[in-house]
């Protein structure tokens, strides 16, 4: 009988549009790939609720509701799972990013603005590149 929690290698990668039918192809895309690799069960979660995070940016603010195309990349190995996505919309580098002050938003009743923080919390590795005229964000989650 095969081993079904036994990880496995491999890497996949999927253009899509940076819109609303692009972030539902992508979270398709991430969960599908991360279980098919068998990234376990909290790679799987973290990832998959951060590319949700991080598309959502790249839509509302990146591209600014302008057309635009985003490519992600999925890669897991014994150590854990990789998530990148890269775009050409205007340069945001996240890891200089921290929102604002929570208290403060709570205070005021202000909710959301969240999705940069919850990033960085679920994810074990954050970093940012610019490559010429792209965006390349690099997210890691280890494994156990």
């Amino acid at each position: 009988m095969p081993n079904n929690t036994c990880p496995m290698s491999g890497s996949k990668e999927l253009k899509v549009s940076a819109d609303i039918k692009g972030l539902d192809e992508g979270r398709d895309f991430v969960v599908l790939s991360l279980s098919e690799m068998k990234a376990g069960p909290e790679a799987t979660f973290s990832l998959t609720t951060s590319f949700l995070e991080l598309f959502e940016n790249l839509i509302r603010h990146g591209y600014g509701g302008e057309s635009g195309y985003a490519t992600i990349g999925i890669n897991v190995n014994g150590e854990g799972a990789m998530l990148t996505v890269t775009d050409m919309s205007g340069e945001f580098d996240i890891l200089g990013y921290d929102g604002p002050d929570q208290a403060a938003m709570i205070k005021s009743g202000i909710t959301g603005k969240m999705g940069i923080k919850t990033i960085k919390v679920l994810c074990d590795s954050v970093a940012y590149k610019r490559e010429g005229n792209m965006n390349k964000y690099i997210l890691k989650k280890k494994r156990g």
